[in-house]
């Protein structure tokens, strides 16, 4: 058997022929104002969704046509996704599908109390974020364990700025101690600022934070060179569907700007079998548990994630953070913008060619004389 055989049955192992997840950015509007956000502020504050082309009702006929045949799963993000009463309805439509297995959705839990008047079922599956900036502890938990009691909670995410940590007044991992006793897992993200501007992040900093996540997951996320060459279920297994219905993946050029057709037209045509992943590194937090570089299970790829983090981190030891955290000053958490280098450098070996070039034709000018 060859190679390229046996990653195909491992990869099949873990992944249904038939599984589907599809992407869909509700809206890039939000109601928070987050100072490390990954959303550039002018999309953030356009109220632009995905139901400006396309109505609900035509969203719900054009996903039936072209994916009744596929078990799916749904990944809803922002923006603020709950705050669009569309989406919420589309949610409500969509939990009731047979071939829907789970639909997860990136929320800050702002608008969740009428959210869960409107839906109430399992599939949901919140990945919700703490916002210290903009909400208080305290009111924050209250929201998260009325999504706990429902089971419908899969993990927060704590973005380790300094903004943040100078709302929380504690470490992360002291956090982490807080909503443990809440059963809740608690993710805890480097300032979105680094991977946005081109920077680096302070050597203890970056080692605290890799410390508290499973190292391969660590190292995908982190845009380390992992997957190109690999095969992968980018486009058959996963796509993204923009406001248009226009279907991409990432994976290849050609899928990241031609796509897989339009599901308004039905011209979807997905690839039928694997593909080489030509990517540098993988683009998102999601499409990496597609590739047959490692073997994390797309399917409820969050719950395996958790699971992964919760066994490493039962190996540090509080007293090795303690100190290591003492050593970590918020204010320099990054240190080096790698883009304004480059620019300052070239700026100053320009000036440094031109000087020697005006001395030379000074020196060609005098010796005329």
């Amino acid at each position: 058997m060859c190679k390229n055989a046996e990653t195909v049955m491992k990869y099949y192992d873990r992944v249904p022929e038939n599984f589907l997840l599809i992407r869909l950015v509700a809206t890039r509007f939000c109601n928070y104002h987050c100072p490390y956000c990954y959303v550039p502020e002018e999309k953030r504050n356009i109220n632009k969704t995905m139901f400006s082309a396309h109505t609900r009702e035509e969203w719900i006929k054009a996903l039936k046509e072209n994916f009744s045949d596929k078990s799916l799963e749904f990944y809803f993000t922002g923006g603020e996704p709950l705050i669009i009463k569309d989406c919420v309805l589309l949610i409500k439509d969509l939990v009731e599908w047979d071939n829907v297995k789970r639909i997860r959705i990136d929320t800050n839990l702002s608008n969740v109390e009428n959210f869960l008047n409107d839906v109430n079922s399992e599939k949901v599956r919140f990945l919700t974020a703490f916002h210290p900036t903009q909400i208080s502890l305290a009111e924050y938990i209250k929201k998260a364990g009325k999504v706990k009691e429902k089971a419908m909670l899969d993990m927060v995410n704590f973005v380790a700025s300094k903004e943040n940590l100078k709302e929380i007044d504690m470490p992360p991992h002291k956090l982490i101690k807080v909503f443990d006793e809440l059963d809740i897992f608690l993710n805890i993200a480097k300032d979105f600022k680094g991977h946005a501007t081109g920077c680096y992040y302070e050597e203890r900093y970056n080692r605290y934070v890799d410390m508290l996540q499973y190292p391969l997951d660590n190292f995908f996320m982190s845009h380390c060179p992992l997957n190109k060459g690999f095969l992968c279920g980018a486009g058959k297994h996963y796509i993204s569907i923009n406001r248009h219905g226009q279907v991409f993946s990432c994976g290849a050029k050609l899928a990241r700007t031609v796509g897989y057709g339009n599901i308004f037209n039905k011209s979807v045509n997905l690839p039928d079998s694997l593909q080489v992943c030509e990517e540098d590194w993988c683009p998102s937090i999601i499409s990496y548990s597609f590739s047959s570089a490692n073997e994390f299970l797309p399917v409820d790829h969050v719950k395996g994630y958790v699971e992964r983090c919760r066994s490493t981190r039962g190996g540090i030891s509080e007293e090795y953070l303690d100190e290591l955290w003492k050593k970590i000053n918020i204010n320099r958490i990054i240190t080096r913008n790698t883009k304004e280098i480059l620019i300052k450098e070239t700026k100053t070996i320009i000036k440094r060619i031109l000087f020697k070039a005006d001395k030379k034709r000074d020196y060609r000018r005098r010796r005329n004389d």
